[in-house]
């Protein structure tokens, strides 16, 4: 919000776009509805922009985004199984870091076995390996809430849990692969 309200004044156009862009975050955010159906890759996909389009803002030069799209944008796919593992990497990983870093976000179709692959990456503070298990581990008392509600929502849907890849001061990696069924059998 402060971000945007710095903006007003000298860039009134780009502080109407950050508007939106958060009142997009907020409203997939409190849509609990939306969690029981699926959504499209191109809707994930706008949720993740307008998220980074106001931490770009905010962070300026130290914040660098990175794409590699290559799927079907059509493609049905949980609500909010992309965006908070973004906002993790951007906030626990790059934003610890005075000089921030890169996410790189890569979503890849594999025609052969019907799947895609996504993967969240950034080249920031990392995590040790105790922390890794943490994250995962079904006591609540540990942060990383959000890690661990994706790996169970996609281990409730698909049978596999997110896979972690991290080392101190190198990065982290986050990667998941899911099936591309027909609509008929995902309910919507």
């Amino acid at each position: 919000m402060n971000s945007i309200a710095a903006l007003c004044i000298h860039e009134p156009g780009k502080a109407e776009k950050l508007t939106l862009d958060l009142s997009q975050v907020l409203r997939s955010g409190f849509d609990f509805k939306q969690m029981e159906t699926m959504t499209t890759l191109d809707n994930e996909l706008e949720l993740v922009k307008a998220y980074l389009n106001i931490e770009q803002a905010r962070f300026g030069a130290r914040l660098c985004v990175e794409y590699d799209v290559n799927a079907d944008l059509d493609i049905r796919i949980p609500p909010l199984i992309l965006q908070p593992l973004v906002e993790n990497a951007v906030r626990h990983g790059l934003m610890s870091n005075v000089r921030g870093g890169t996410v790189k976000i890569t979503i890849i179709q594999k025609e052969a076995s019907a799947s895609v692959n996504f993967t969240v990456e950034d080249n920031g503070c990392g995590m040790s390996d105790q922390k890794q298990q943490e994250i995962l581990q079904e006591d609540t008392t540990n942060r990383g809430i959000g890690l661990r509600n994706i790996s169970q929502r996609l281990k409730h849907l698909y049978g596999e849990s997110i896979c972690i890849e991290s080392a101190e001061a190198k990065g982290t990696k986050i990667y998941f692969e899911i099936p591309v069924l027909p609509l008929r059998q995902m309910g919507g």
